[in-house]
C-alpha cells in the first residue's frame, strides 16, 4: 500500500478534508504534532473553516512532476493528509518510505508493477460491488446503491 500513496504525487484533495488535522477542530483536541510548522501556517492560511472548494496538491514540493517527492516532503513533515503523514511512523511503512525517497528509480518501478498487479485484479461487475455513497462507509444496506444504480459522479469522494 506505501506504493500506491505515492500517486499522492499527483494528487490534490478538497480543504475541508484535511484541515482538522492542522487546528483544534479534531474530535477530542487531536491535533496532530508530526505536522510542519510551515505547512500548518501555510494551510491554515489557504484553508478558511469549513471551505469545500479550495483544492490543496498534496506534493507540495512537485506536484505537477510524476518523483518520489512526495516520499521525500514526509521525512519533512510536510504531509497534508493525516495518512501519508503517519506512513513515517508506522512500522513498515516508514522504511519503505524512506528507500522511494531515496530511490526514485526504484519507486517509479514499484509502482508501475504495483499498477499492473491492480489492474490485473480486474474489476467487479454488475451486482459484485457497490459505488459508496460516502468513501469511507459501506452503503446502508436499504439505500440500493449497486454497482449500476449510481454513477460515479453521484457518489461523495471522501480524500482521507
Amino acid at each position: 500500500m506505501v506504493v500506491y500513496a505515492g500517486a499522492h504525487t499527483f494528487g490534490r484533495a478538497h480543504c475541508i478534508t484535511f484541515t482538522g488535522r492542522f487546528n483544534d477542530t479534531r474530535p477530542f483536541n487531536l491535533t496532530d504534532t508530526n505536522v510542519n510548522p510551515i505547512l500548518k501556517k501555510e494551510i491554515l492560511e489557504v484553508c478558511p473553516p469549513n471551505d469545500t472548494t479550495t483544492v490543496i496538491d498534496l506534493d507540495v514540493t512537485t506536484p505537477n512532476i510524476f518523483d518520489n517527492a512526495y516520499y521525500k516532503n514526509l521525512g519533512y513533515e510536510l504531509g497534508v493528509l493525516h495518512t501519508d503523514q503517519n506512513l513515517v511512523t508506522t512500522p513498515g511503512s516508514n522504511e519503505l518510505v524512506q528507500l522511494y525517497s531515496s530511490q526514485n528509480d526504484l519507486f517509479l518501478t514499484a509502482f508501475a508493477e504495483a499498477m499492473i498487479k491492480m489492474q490485473n485484479l480486474g474489476p467487479l461487475t454488475g451486482t459484485e460491488g457497490e459505488i459508496r455513497i460516502k468513501c469511507g462507509e459501506v452503503n446502508p444496506p436499504d439505500s440500493s446503491s449497486s454497482s449500476s444504480s449510481r454513477t460515479s459522479s453521484e457518489s461523495s469522494i471522501a480524500v482521507e
